[in-house]
C-alpha cells in the first residue's frame, strides 16, 4: 500500500515570540531549521511544528515526558 509522505506544518504564530506579518520575514525557501514537534496527527499524516519553542526552557522539561 502506498502511503503519502508526512507533512510538517508550522502556523505563523509558531514562527517567533513577536508578531509576524508574513512568514518570509522569518524564514526563506531552502532554509534548514531545527523545529520542535508540537502536535502529531497520525490519521492525516501531519506534524504540527514550532520554531519559537525550540530553544525555550519552558518546553524542554517536557521533551522526554511520555504519558
Amino acid at each position: 500500500m502506498d502511503r503519502p509522505e508526512v507533512e510538517g506544518l508550522i502556523h505563523v504564530s509558531e514562527l517567533a515570540d513577536h508578531r509576524v506579518d508574513h512568514p518570509r520575514d522569518v524564514v526563506a525557501v531552502g532554509d534548514v531549521m531545527t523545529l520542535r514537534v508540537v502536535r502529531i496527527d497520525a490519521e492525516r499524516r501531519r506534524l504540527g511544528l514550532s520554531l519559537k519553542r525550540v530553544d525555550s526552557a519552558r518546553y524542554m522539561s517536557s521533551d522526554w515526558d511520555i504519558d
